[in-house]
């Protein structure tokens, strides 16, 4: 069980006392297999009918995963356990997410009927998800009058369009194969363990399982054929009568030690929650990371670097540095080909010479060998070159706070260094004695305000590079590594980069790239890409002069950058409010990250039901929006302990409203776990 205080976790408790099957499905995962669970506490939404009826309620996991024309990986629903038919309204009902132990739980009651299950995922049996279900009524009952479950492998939709096997059925098991052009070839199994009577059969959907009364435990096996073997012994294995006792425990040891107690109710259940939804999506392993909505089967079902580098800083700071161990290990095992990409695609301006080192793809593959690229590209944004710092920034940063030097010198430092040869293979030096940046192709990081194609000296690529090069040559020396290319990393760093090229005078603000040096993207920029020397390209040291400047200035301005619209309070697009959050908290401005987060703005970024962050205040957009939630812990965790520049800083940014803030076991990269409370103007420094 959870220690005494994690009512910072249990605050985070979902509870929903009123049947709606439209409000968003809850969540649970392993960190390989994942699922949403509807309001039945399964993925049918009702009735099983064709997989569009499904929404967003489906079993995934990381192994089920095909390859397009374009050489893009994406992940791909692999089955769903539904009811056969719609068993109607309940005129009871009950549902409720517990945090700490990962257990989500329904109960409902009709004439004649009762229905309660208990779904979990064990975070160290990654491929198996278990089911207790207890029911009268049920369809192998005497006169039963619940419906049949289905467990129903999904085909999807062409071109994508699986088909599925039968590998093997009996009275309480069943397996099949799924099989997906592009590549996914997966197992689903189901074995039910119990006395009370049950059965499966098989029809066109899938296995048809019919409940008598009494306790179920349902034991659902995914992966890849190719551990089908495994899958199936761990189905084997599984000891009723202490599974969950065990997945509980393991869920205590993946919360760690790390907690966070905030006197707003809300802002509490956000912090658990935040981190929960990267635990679902994320496993101390070497394997692709979770995409930026989990694995919830909703969009973009495939990682990006960016986002992930938003998210690691908070994952270190909770001590949570295995999962991005496990990260930058995929990042170093894909390093070989990316850099034969790299040179196939990328090329300096001026003379055509191909691009050294890795510019990290900004679709990151799941599986090894992509042909990225050759075929065409579905759109522009696979060139924002400014990519290529993130797998070097997550790299350094887990390297610090896992202290180890030999990991340190096999994985991080070839990740950094190649980063860092990439853009010193494209910076040169113009007229103005500054290095710029003018690569083919290239976009820029905001998709909406001045992000012309192949543009020179974007500024999200330039501040990418200048803190990529400051990284490498800290870990250079870490590692004691010294080639003479490291003199030309120095030259830059020392001569400065072209920012000044592109300072818009009137306002003093730096423009997105070089072709917008007019200022007329002011207003109409997706997101405040100013302000990433405070968020995602931080240098690591405090900034001095015109760099602290440009920053500052940026924050104030940012509501006059970004296409936010006029009405109150201003809708964002993607992560911009939170990295406005992200932002407050890095400069220290601790007044303005209470009135954001106490506004109405956080509210419209959470789902209907407030279980988790949506992508935009748009209505309807995506949630579990893990990057959103990652710029959201940074915030509020930083608040508390900060070492993102170099030195520690306690309770920098907190507000007075949040007195009484508690934190225990935040990490800092020189090794420490700080404990503190927040008296307001009264500072009780952390103890480290």
């Amino acid at each position: 069980m959870l220690p005494a205080m994690d009512h910072a976790i249990s605050a985070g408790d979902i509870e929903r006392a009123t049947f709606d099957p439209t409000v968003p499905p809850l969540h649970l995962g392993s960190g390989r297999c994942g699922a949403c669970f509807d309001a039945w506490g399964l993925q049918g939404g009702g009735g099983l009918g064709p997989p569009a009826a499904a929404g967003a309620t489906v079993i995934e996991h990381k192994d089920h995963w095909s390859r397009d024309v374009w050489g893009k990986d994406q992940w791909l629903p692999l089955t769903r356990l539904g009811w056969d038919t719609d068993p109607g309204t309940p005129r009871a009902w009950r549902q409720r997410l517990t945090l700490g132990d990962a257990v989500l739980a329904t109960d409902a009651e009709g004439e004649g009927w009762s229905w309660s299950v208990r779904a979990w995922f064990h975070p160290d049996q990654r491929d198996v998800l278990a089911l207790r279900i207890r029911c009268a009524g049920g369809a192998g009952s005497q006169g039963g009058k619940l419906p049949a479950l289905v467990l129903a492998p999904d085909v999807g939709s062409p071109p994508a369009r699986a088909t599925w096997r039968i590998l093997d059925t009996g009275e309480r098991s069943w397996s099949a194969r799924v099989r997906c052009p592009g590549g996914a070839d997966s197992l689903v199994a189901l074995r039910i363990v119990g006395v009370a009577p049950a059965s499966v059969t098989s029809d066109a959907r899938g296995a048809r399982i019919e409940l008598g009364d009494g306790e179920h435990l349902l034991l659902i096996g995914c992966g890849a054929i190719a551990r089908a073997g495994t899958i199936q012994q761990a189905l084997a294995a599984v000891d009723p009568a202490s599974w969950a006792d065990s997945a509980a425990a393991a869920w205590a040891r993946r919360w760690g030690d790390a907690r966070l107690e905030l006197p707003d109710p809300a802002l509490q259940a956000c912090w658990a929650r935040s981190l929960f939804w990267q635990f679902c999506g994320n496993a101390p392993e070497q394997s692709a990371p979770a995409p930026p909505c989990g694995l919830t089967g909703t969009m973009w079902r495939f990682p990006f670097p960016q986002d992930l580098s938003y998210i690691h800083p908070a994952l270190l700071r909770a001590g949570h540095a295995d999962l991005v161990a496990g990260w930058v290990e995929h990042f170093r095992s894909h390093l070989a080909w990316q850099e034969d990409v790299t040179k196939r695609i990328y090329r300096r301006a001026s003379d055509g010479v191909p691009a050294a080192g890795a510019m990290w793809a900004w679709e990151f593959p799941i599986g090894p060998g992509a042909d990225m690229l050759a075929h065409g590209t579905p759109n522009w944004y696979q060139f924002e070159i400014h990519n290529a710092h993130y797998p070097a920034r997550m790299a350094w940063d887990c390297a610090r706070h896992r202290r180890d030097p030999a990991w340190t010198e096999a994985i991080a430092w070839p990740v950094i260094r190649a980063s860092a040869r990439f853009f010193a293979s494209v910076l040169e030096r113009g007229a103005d004695g500054l290095w710029g940046i003018h690569v083919l192709p290239s976009s820029g990081q905001d998709e909406y305000g001045g992000n012309a194609n192949d543009a020179p000296d974007y500024l999200c690529a330039l501040y990418a590079a200048r803190a990529c090069l400051r990284t490498a040559l800290a870990c250079a020396e870490q590692v004691g590594d010294r080639q003479t290319e490291h003199a030309q990393w120095r030259s830059v760093l020392a001569d400065g980069l072209a920012f000044e090229r592109l300072r818009h005078a009137p306002t003093g603000l730096l423009v997105a790239n070089a072709r917008m040096t007019g200022g007329a993207a002011f207003g109409h920029q997706k997101h405040p890409i100013q302000l990433q020397p405070l968020i995602f390209s931080p240098i690591p040291a405090r900034f001095h002069d015109r760099a602290d400047a440009d920053a500052v200035r940026a924050y104030e301005h940012a509501d006059t950058l970004c296409d936010r619209g006029p009405e109150r309070p201003r809708f964002s697009w993607g992560w911009t409010s939170p990295a406005l959050w992200a932002a407050a908290s890095r400069l220290g401005r601790g007044e303005d990250l209470g009135a954001m987060l106490a506004g109405p703005e956080l509210d419209r970024l959470l789902d209907r039901g407030g279980a988790s962050l949506r992508e935009s205040t748009v209505p309807g957009e995506n949630g579990y929006y893990l990057t959103n939630h990652g710029l959201f812990l940074q915030a509020v965790q930083d608040a508390c302990v900060d070492d993102t520049f170099g030195e520690v800083r306690i309770a920098g940014a907190l507000p007075e409203s949040w007195r009484g803030a508690t934190w225990r076991g935040l990490r800092t990269a020189d090794g420490g776990s700080h404990d503190g409370t927040w008296n307001g103007a009264q500072r009780m420094r952390s103890r480290a």
